[in-house]
């Protein structure tokens, strides 16, 4: 494994400290900066690079059973560039510093290439480069619970919902997700987002059955949040 992308993993998976996010935010922008400093000497007029970690969890159960379980991450860089008055973009999960170089490099080219058949060049309007550190305001990062005690909670509930008599249908389920972006660009832009979204929610119902007068009888009920 790359040595960067070796830091980058190591920081990942030690345990949140003032020291670990400062190291993170470091290497992140580091490589950023690769991809600037390479499409600026390939000839980009204009270079940004926005790397992009995203980590989600779904988890739910029905009938005291685990219905589904999954809990992924995926981590890459884009780098837009202007180049003889066009736009040209690659994308790449390998943060290494040759891959990112050589992304930077075919971001390039395709802005050249693009140049070919462009009808006028690109203009950016003129606006002042911004520099950001923003995160949903949170209690609790939700990554830091376990799958385990998710399921716990959620086994929990539906066994609550299916100790109400005449119950034959508990559903749970419990989704996280976290967007977490570097952005910079060769005109000073620095900014760093994190943004967390979570949601839990839970249905219990009988099934329909006819009733005396061929009538249909049912209790649902259902809680989302």
């Amino acid at each position: 494994m790359p040595e960067q992308t070796t830091m980058v993993t190591k920081v990942r998976e030690g345990k949140p400290s003032a020291f670990s996010v400062i190291d993170l935010n470091f290497a992140m922008k580091e490589i950023a900066e690769w991809a600037l400093n390479i499409a600026a000497l390939r000839g980009a007029s204009y270079a940004d690079a926005r790397i992009v970690d995203e980590r989600s969890r779904a988890l739910a159960t029905k009938n005291g059973k685990i219905g589904s379980a999954s809990d992924a991450e995926s981590l890459g860089i884009g780098i837009r560039v202007i180049a003889d008055g066009a736009w040209g973009f690659a994308a790449s999960d390998n943060l290494s510093r040759e891959a990112v170089e050589a992304t930077a490099a075919k971001a390039v080219a395709i802005a050249k290439a693009s140049a070919s058949v462009k009808q006028r060049d690109v203009q950016l309007a003129p606006e002042k480069p911004a520099t950001a550190e923003w995160t949903s305001p949170h209690k609790t990062d939700p990554f830091t619970t376990s799958v385990e005690q998710n399921l716990e909670l959620l086994l929990k509930i539906d066994s609550e919902l299916r100790s109400v008599a005449g119950v034959t249908l508990a559903e749970t389920n419990m989704n996280f997700r976290r967007d977490e972006q570097w952005f910079l660009s060769s005109e000073g832009a620095n900014i760093h987002q994190t943004k967390y979204t979570t949601g839990v929610g839970y249905r219990r119902g009988r099934i329909p059955i006819l009733s005396a007068d061929n009538g249909r009888t049912e209790d649902t009920s259902s809680f989302r949040s």
